[in-house]
């Protein structure tokens, strides 16, 4: 009997102790802190959280608010390379120190930021378009992994998914997104992006030749569309003109400048214009030669001009500050 009631006494004091056990636990348990708490614990984030300090733009305040928010958090070499592509003028997030610098990096921060909904891995979709609180969008890619599309020509990937915050969730990603001015900003020139693309050097040497003022044309604002022709077509161009012409020296009178120059010319376009934006039989002005050209949509891209062979579009949409171009395989020939 006295057995019995040992038992029974040891087994009250253990559901005791267990019970005031599981009640210290809730009592101590730990809140899940609000997305600028975990960016400030994450050794990572602390270029995002200086970055948010420096645009001095109310964003700290604002993302430890109830939200829900969704925050795209870039990783600290993310920045690092975004302030190598905006060049030796900015070495630290420091130097964004004006205003309109300010102004700049708060309109990137907040490109980062969607507000109103805690979207975790499993509520985005392949091609979902999501507003940003900066105003513009960016797209979900799911090919091969979680990939954010910004108005740049290069994706950031989701490193780490669905980190919960009090105030909704983080998504790291390994690149800074973009929106278009800012992208834009750092696009190479028309020229620029002629002189870094090995199949277009004798595009370039043939802007030189002509010496009609292009190269300084195709580096203002525009906007310009070229149809940019490749080195083989400008080797097919010369083959045509017979044995006087060998090279892009050979243009060397004043004709022949002149010439070069008509040519070029009927190749720009002086507004942009995308893939997206031409349809099938749409005749282009080329306003600095005055002649048009069309397109033909027919089993590819083809642009026709006063010949019988078309040129086809082999690199389409290649966008630069201040307009795109197409690179084309065959140099178009005005009447």
């Amino acid at each position: 009997m006295k057995t019995k009631f040992f038992f029974t006494v040891l087994f009250s004091l253990t559901l005791l102790v267990t019970s005031c056990s599981n009640d210290d636990d809730n009592s101590i348990s730990t809140p899940t802190p609000n997305i600028v708490e975990i960016a400030q614990a994450t050794p990572d984030l602390s270029l995002l959280v200086d970055a948010l300090i420096q645009a001095d733009a109310g964003l700290v305040d604002l993302l430890q608010t109830d939200g829900p928010f969704t925050v795209f958090a870039p990783t600290n070499q993310a920045f690092a390379d975004l302030l190598d592509a905006l060049g030796p003028d900015y070495t630290s997030l420091a130097d964004f120190n004006t205003a309109d610098e300010k102004a700049l990096l708060a309109n990137i921060l907040t490109y980062h930021v969607v507000s109103g909904t805690a979207a975790y891995s499993t509520d985005l979709s392949n091609g979902q378009m999501i507003n940003t609180a900066q105003g513009e969008t960016i797209t979900i890619n799911l090919s091969g992994g979680v990939f954010i599309s910004d108005a740049s020509d290069t994706d950031a990937e989701v490193a780490i998914a669905d980190v919960a915050a009090s105030n909704g969730v983080v998504h790291v990603i390994d690149k800074i997104l973009l929106p278009e001015d800012v992208a834009n900003s750092l696009r190479p020139n028309i020229v620029e992006l002629a002189m870094a693309t090995a199949d277009l050097s004798l595009l370039v040497d043939a802007l030189v030749q002509a010496d009609a003022g292009l190269v300084d044309l195709l580096q203002t604002d525009g906007p310009f569309t070229v149809f940019a022709p490749t080195n083989q077509a400008f080797a097919d161009l010369l083959d045509a003109l017979g044995p006087d012409y060998t090279s892009l020296a050979d243009f060397d009178t004043a004709d022949e400048k002149t010439l070069l120059a008509n040519i070029l010319s009927y190749h720009v376009i002086t507004s942009q214009a995308l893939s997206t934006d031409l349809s099938n039989g749409q005749m282009i002005n080329t306003a600095l030669m005055g002649e048009s050209i069309t397109i033909n949509l027919t089993g590819g891209v083809f642009i026709e001009d006063s010949t019988m062979t078309d040129a086809e579009v082999i690199a389409a949409d290649v966008l630069a500050s201040n307009g795109v171009v197409h690179i084309i395989d065959k140099v178009l020939l005005p009447n």
